[in-house]
């Protein structure tokens, strides 16, 4: 982070953020910038500001700033030679800069986040050395230092050593707690495919061992997972938990409802996926969209990506016998559906990477199993444990004009964040239909984008919709010729008047808007001379379709109009 960033924070803001800590340290550094260093290594890095103090008033330099022995406090407890040894361990990347600001020194210590190195991100977590691995662990939680529990601790420290959970024997588990009918279909689905994995086997039981379903006779985690007549007589947590809440967050609506529904989605992993999935897909919007003499079904978050989301989730999560008491979370919201399962990312894959077409599997069996096991439904297996799921995700909410799936890595939970909307929000899609009854997708999203950004350009077609420049640019060229958009420039596409439906008042407002600025519908009718009654219904038709905005509810005396 530049020193310009950090500036802008110390003159118009008046705490920290996420990645800027500022402190006062006068003459001795203190104990908290190692908390803060140790936070910012674990989390996404940061910037340590030395030199400056909070006020109620904002930030100000510290009068009795000593730059120079902070300095060298600083570089003493960093330096991985020094007989006293490291302030913090492992070390991060840093760099450290004296800068002025109001004329006064201050000193910037820039962090790296030690999970991006390919070196660094195998001695995580990084802690202050004095306080030792279970108290000095931390990381950054908005504008504060935060204690890592030790279950996050245990997730950096383990990332990188193969995990043997799911090859573990369930005791209390026997053959006859197996679906055997279904592990025997799976294995002749094996042997039309000509697997070898049955040459040379005396019997069923034979080959399940190599498949891992079972380890001396007895079922493993993977398999009573798998085929288990009813695996939660042995793990009762291990479940998938689908919860529909009324609003934008957990907790109760105005009229006192905690949740509209919730599913504990259990039985063996096949059935409970498709639970889950069924369970998600019934609290979706479905829109019935006409294309070429046929009906298609669009729900607002397409079916795949659910069930991705939800089997990356049972296959990745961590189910080591300290979080075999953690279900996996599917809560759906107003505005989006989050998806949680115990342990953070494994191996080297991050939030950065996770589309790179490779696949790493912390439960290397169960992952193997579910790629062999038929899914409750369709023809397909489980899953493809390919690679492709995440970049095949994108495609598909990009296609439906949603924004790419949201990954969120917090060391000890891993959560996937997919939005709703897009282009089923019922005001936009019955504006569309309007419009452009019969528009292809990528025309409809072109003209979501002309409405609510003033113009589309090739360019966001191919970001958001994957087409390549051709495509993307004789897409709007239809839009053209059909008479819903016009060429601004060679790069620019707006609305044609046509496809806002207009008429000429609607027209005057505007203008008056463009040059006045806010008004309200009194100041409006007087501008246009028109009546306040002709006015009033003129307004609200641009406000719905996303040319003005209004200032206030319609209740509200102090409403005002303003250009969107």
């Amino acid at each position: 982070m530049d020193f310009e960033a950090v500036v802008d924070v110390l003159e118009h803001h008046d705490s920290d953020n996420q990645r800027i800590e500022v402190k006062r340290t006068a003459s001795s550094l203190g104990k908290s910038v190692w908390d803060s260093i140790s936070a910012f290594a674990n989390t996404d890095g940061g910037v340590v500001v030395l030199g400056v103090n909070e006020t109620p008033e904002g930030f100000v330099p510290a009068e009795d700033f000593s730059p120079q022995k902070i300095r060298d406090e600083l570089l003493s407890g960093l330096n991985e030679k020094s007989s006293a040894g490291t302030k913090v361990t492992p070390v991060p990347e840093y760099q450290i800069s004296t800068e002025t600001w109001r004329d006064h020194p201050v000193i910037m210590v820039g962090i790296e986040p030690m999970r991006f190195h390919p070196q660094h991100q195998r001695n995580m977590p990084c802690y202050v050395t004095a306080k030792g691995l279970k108290n000095g662990t931390f990381k950054r939680v908005g504008d504060a230092d935060k204690r890592m529990s030790a279950y996050e601790i245990y997730q950096w420290q383990s990332r990188f050593i193969p995990d043997d959970s799911d090859a573990a024997i369930v005791n209390g588990a026997a053959l006859e707690d197996l679906d055997l009918e279904a592990a025997a279909a799976m294995v002749e689905t094996l042997r039309v495919h000509n697997s070898r994995v049955v040459e040379g086997a005396e019997d069923l039981t034979d080959v399940l061992a190599r498949l891992n379903v079972l380890s001396s006779g007895v079922p493993t985690l993977a398999g009573v997972l798998t085929f288990g007549h009813y695996p939660q007589q042995f793990f009762p947590q291990l479940f998938i938990d689908v919860t529909s809440h009324p609003g934008v967050a957990k907790g109760a609506s105005d009229d006192g409802t905690r949740f509209r529904s919730r599913e504990m989605c259990d039985g063996p992993i096949p059935l409970a996926i498709q639970s889950a999935v069924d369970a998600v897909m019934k609290e979706m919007r479905v829109r019935y969209v006409e294309r070429d003499a046929q009906v298609d079904r669009e729900p607002e978050i397409p079916e795949m990506v659910v069930r991705e989301s939800i089997t990356n989730a049972v296959m990745h999560r961590d189910y080591s016998p300290i979080v075999q008491g953690r279900q996996i979370a599917v809560d759906i919201f107003a505005d989006r559906v989050e998806i949680r399962n115990p342990g953070g990312l494994w191996g080297d894959r991050t939030v950065d990477n996770i589309r790179d077409n490779s696949s790493m599997s912390r439960n290397r069996r169960l992952s193997s199993l579910l790629s062999r096991t038929p899914a409750a439904r369709g023809s397909g297996t489980v899953s493809e444990n390919q690679g492709s799921g995440v970049p095949r995700m994108f495609q598909a909410m990009t296609k439906s004009g949603l924004p790419g799936p949201e990954f969120i890595d917090r060391g000890g939970e891993f959560v996937v964040v997919l939005s709703r909307f897009g282009l089923m929000d019922d005001a936009i899609a019955r504006w569309v239909d309007s419009v452009a009854p019969h528009a292809e997708r990528a025309l409809q999203v072109a003209l979501v984008f002309a409405r609510d950004l003033g113009a589309v350009t090739p360019h966001m077609l191919r970001e958001h919709l994957g087409l390549d420049s051709d495509d993307a640019r004789a897409c709007l060229e239809r839009g053209v010729r059909d008479g819903v958009l016009d060429a601004a420039t060679d790069e620019r596409f707006v609305l044609s008047t046509s496809s806002l439906g207009l008429d000429s008042e609607q027209e005057k407002i505007l203008a008056l808007l463009a040059d006045k600025g806010t008004l309200s519908s009194h100041e409006v009718a007087e501008g246009i001379g028109l009546s306040l009654s002709r006015v009033r219904p003129r307004l609200s038709g641009l406000v719905d379709v996303g040319l003005i905005e209004a200032t206030a509810p319609l209740t509200s005396r102090n409403r005002k109009y303003h250009l969107a």
